[in-house]
């Protein structure tokens, strides 16, 4: 006679356990009950933040995708949206089972697209573009911190924001960790940002203004200045600086779009770099140059990770831009 066999489902009262004190059973049957339908749904109504708009793209009627929204939020126990006017805005629960909603569905596509295919996914190449500054201070350590598997191959290609852009929206890379895009090209591209770049002023050792126990923008105006290109977000955030403070010309500015021309010349002259921390960092810690006692903490550009609006991050680029979150909230600059 065969033994009575206990089914993997858990029971009515353990559902009931899992409901007061949340933990395996409750993750079980939840996942069991999400559909494909409702990740989709999240997701467009979280892009358009108007149920009509999602319905358009799901091409269902307004009241499926309300139906499906609420079906979600019962089944998860927790609300995803809340309203802003005439918009919908995710609640810090829903933008944290976004991240994972749009992985799965990423993960899925890779998937099918292999089997479809009929070969065998020996690895999955992550493309990343990024500014100097990110790629010499940020980004190191979001690699190091990536559990990566060996079938992965870690791209990086640096340049100026509007080059990385441009490749971004014909898909030779999958994401810019960068400055933020301009307004014009904000309805191709989604930005997040991840946290704060302050701006710093640095001179070589022994220049006359590093004695100064305060420096205002009259007195770094007096020197030669060495500043980044003037579409950048940096000369932006300068330039409007020096106009508030009364300097409306730098009789002596040097645009240098490279650190290492910048990191040179001042060295060897009376010059001042306007650079972000990120790209000077490591000459204020070795000692090389000696930044200002300016008070410069309004001089602060944000840095994010664009990605394209109309393309589905690969599995692998999306556990990436976690790793990024957590990178950056650990720095004291990430979302909360």
């Amino acid at each position: 006679m065969r033994g009575e066999q206990r089914s993997s489902r858990p029971s009515a009262s353990e559902r009931q356990a899992g409901r007061d004190a949340p933990g395996e059973a409750d993750a079980f049957d939840a996942v069991r009950r999400i559909k494909h339908r409702h990740l989709r749904c999240l997701i467009e109504l979280a892009e358009s933040g108007k149920a009509t708009a999602a319905a358009s793209a799901l091409n269902v009627s307004q009241p499926a995708v309300s139906k499906t929204i609420r079906e979600l939020e019962e089944i998860l126990q927790t609300p995803l949206f809340e309203r802003h006017g005439a918009l919908l805005r995710l609640t810090p629960q829903g933008r944290t089972f976004l991240r994972y909603a749009e992985a799965s569905l990423a993960a899925l596509g890779d998937g099918v697209r292999m089997s479809m295919s009929g070969r065998r996914a020996l690895h999955e190449d992550v493309t990343i573009g990024a500014l100097s500054s990110v790629a010499a201070s940020f980004l190191p350590d979001v690699v190091l911190a990536f559990d990566r598997p060996d079938s992965v191959l870690l791209r990086v290609i640096t340049g100026p924001n509007t080059y990385l852009l441009d490749e971004l929206l014909t898909g030779a890379i999958d994401l810019v960790v960068g400055a933020m895009p301009e307004r014009t090209r904000l309805a191709a591209l989604r930005f997040e940002h991840l946290y704060a770049d302050r701006i710093t002023f640095l001179v070589r050792r022994g220049h006359r203004l590093s004695t100064m126990d305060h420096v205002d923008l009259r007195d770094v105006a007096a020197y030669p200045v060495l500043v980044p290109a003037t579409a950048s977000n940096i000369r932006l955030a300068l330039d409007t600086a020096f106009s508030s403070q009364g300097v409306a010309h730098l009789p002596r500015l040097i645009e240098a779009a490279s650190p290492e021309f910048a990191r040179g010349f001042v060295r060897k002259s009376d010059a001042i770099w306007a650079a972000s921390l990120g790209a000077s960092e490591d000459d204020v810690t070795t000692g090389r140059l000696t930044p200002l006692n300016l008070d410069a903490g309004y001089f602060a550009v944000p840095v994010g990770v664009t990605t394209r609006r109309t393309a589905r991050l690969p599995a692998q680029a999306a556990r990436l831009v976690e790793c990024m979150r957590r990178v950056a909230a650990a720095r004291g600059g990430g979302p909360e």
